[in-house]
């Protein structure tokens, strides 16, 4: 759980800086891989851990002024992990 909390925790601070730079979040109604998004310089293989890949990680935004980023847990955690644009975490347990 702390390898999948410390890369959402860079993601979180990635998104901090594109609201900060356009005034909201980057909008996705769905959730979306995070590699190759306009808001965070991270490229194919960067979020590569032990337990997880670039493919655990997703951002949703419906409205630009709240997120979730999840981790899909797999066979490591019993449940996605989250964390959302106020830094609560959630699930993985």
């Amino acid at each position: 759980m702390s390898e999948a909390d410390a890369t959402m925790t860079s993601l979180r601070t990635q998104l901090r800086i594109y609201q900060e730079k356009t005034g909201e979040y980057p909008t996705e109604v769905t959730a979306v891989n995070v590699i190759g998004a306009v808001w965070n310089g991270f490229s194919t293989g960067s979020l590569n851990g032990k337990y997880f890949t670039d493919a655990s990680y997703t951002y949703e935004s419906p409205d630009g002024l709240n997120y979730t980023l999840s981790c899909a847990g797999g066979t490591v955690l019993n449940s996605d992990r989250s964390l959302n644009q106020s830094g609560v975490f959630g699930g993985g347990n």
